[in-house]
């Protein structure tokens, strides 16, 4: 990203009370940072489509549970 790292990103939108679920994508092999921010799953790169595929299909606490998002649009 431009102006901001993809755990930047994802801390912004939480602080932002975006509810919905965070998938981040990166190349470094430790993805604690973007846990640690909020995402819900981390794709590592180079990303394939199987391993897109597996990630849409993973259920997260956030996408079984009921919750209401701020409308907020990616």
């Amino acid at each position: 990203m431009p102006n901001m790292s993809g755990p930047e990103a994802t801390r912004e939108m939480r602080a932002l009370g975006y509810l919905g679920p965070i998938i981040g994508i990166t190349g470094n092999s430790d993805h604690t940072e973007f846990n640690e921010a909020g995402a819900d799953l981390v794709l590592m790169k180079p990303v394939n489509l199987a391993g897109v595929k597996r990630a849409l299909g993973t259920p997260t606490p956030i996408m079984n549970s009921r919750v209401t998002s701020i409308g907020m649009h990616i």
